[in-house]
């Protein structure tokens, strides 16, 4: 079975494979008592991260001795889009459009959670990377009139999130969820929906929030969470 990899890449899409095979399995248990799995039959990543049983969003993975809740400051790294086989794709223009508006989500819902965001790397600062994986859109393709139609969806995303050390790069926790895009008219002039698009986001990463107050647990005790809370106190 395909586990995610230590870092951004070509394997993306397998990253998406075990977060979302594992969204049947979590939504089935009740009720919620999330734990990091530990022990033999542990799903272990290759960079050390433990599967968390029954979060409330989602998949969820975690280092044992994380620290998160010590990291007081966020900043912005990464995204990656990746498209599904098959799916119409979009320019480079679109493709830094749709990452705008990622970011631009995660930073109004972390501002909005009284979360600072900040430039520079530091011991209370986590890095958030984000990849778009395997986005399915569902639209007119070439070829095809330009009649106006009503779709049931407007297509899929996975939308998988994960933090790590500022400093040092060490991965502390990955989160993915796939879901589907709003459906409604459309025209030939409207591929894709940007705002069908932004309202994804948005439920997707307050899914994402809800899912880090309510389904990480407190983990061991941390290096990392000891350097920030001393670099606090100076």
């Amino acid at each position: 079975m395909p586990v995610p990899t230590a870092r951004f890449g070509p394997r993306w899409s397998a990253i998406a494979v075990l977060l979302v095979g594992g969204l049947v399995a979590c939504a089935s248990a009740s009720p919620r008592s999330p734990s990091i799995e530990t022990g033999p039959a542990a799903v272990v990543t290759p960079d050390g991260l433990h599967r968390v049983s029954d979060p409330v969003r989602g998949t969820l993975y975690v280092k044992p001795d994380h620290g998160i809740g010590a990291h007081t400051r966020y900043m912005l790294g990464a995204t990656v889009v990746t498209f599904e086989r098959g799916s119409p794709t979009l320019s480079a223009d679109q493709t830094r459009k749709l990452k705008r508006y990622l970011t631009d989500a995660a930073v109004r819902g972390m501002a909005a959670g009284g979360t600072p965001v900040v430039d520079a790397a530091g011991p209370c600062v986590v890095r958030m990377n984000f990849g778009v994986i395997d986005l399915k859109l569902e639209g007119l393709r070439g070829g095809e009139s330009a009649s106006t139609r009503v779709l049931a969806s407007s297509g899929e995303m996975t939308l998988v999130m994960e933090l790590r050390d500022s400093l040092s790069g060490e991965p502390l926790l990955r989160f993915g969820q796939r879901r589907t895009i709003e459906g409604g008219i459309h025209s030939g002039g409207d591929h894709p929906n940007w705002s069908r698009i932004r309202r994804t986001f948005d439920r997707m990463l307050l899914d994402q929030r809800r899912t880090l107050q309510e389904s990480v647990p407190a983990g061991a005790a941390s290096p990392r969470a000891t350097r920030c809370l001393a670099a606090a106190s100076r």
